[in-house]
């Protein structure tokens, strides 16, 4: 019920705002300007064949529930699902307008 006035103010629920600022997260390890030990943490998944979806990142193995709420995990997720023309925004500013236009359709529905 509240969604109409989400869009009108052009403001995220606080679970999009989290998705929001980790995607920026791994928008910065994409573009590898992250610190070096955060930086480690995301690996490129790797391969020798000229395959969609290169740009993805290889999601790590755990077996603890805590694990999936982890930035690396959820936001690898996140990530992954993303269309590939915003993934490959020019700057962080274009990314970040980008994901909030596709955020805000969301509550359209």
């Amino acid at each position: 019920p509240s969604n109409p006035l989400f869009i009108k103010c052009n403001l995220l629920k606080l679970y999009d705002i989290v998705e929001y600022n980790i995607l920026q997260v791994l928008y910065k390890a994409n573009k590898k300007v992250l610190p070096k030990n955060i930086q480690e943490r995301f690996e490129k998944r790797e391969s020798h064949y000229n395959l969609k979806g290169t740009d993805v990142f290889k999601k790590p193995r755990f077996n603890c529930k805590v694990m999936e709420r982890t930035v690396t995990v959820t936001g690898i997720s996140l990530w992954n699902k993303l269309q590939k023309e915003v993934k490959d925004s020019g700057t962080l500013l274009e990314f970040k307008k980008k994901i909030k236009i596709i955020m805000l359709k969301k509550y359209e529905n």
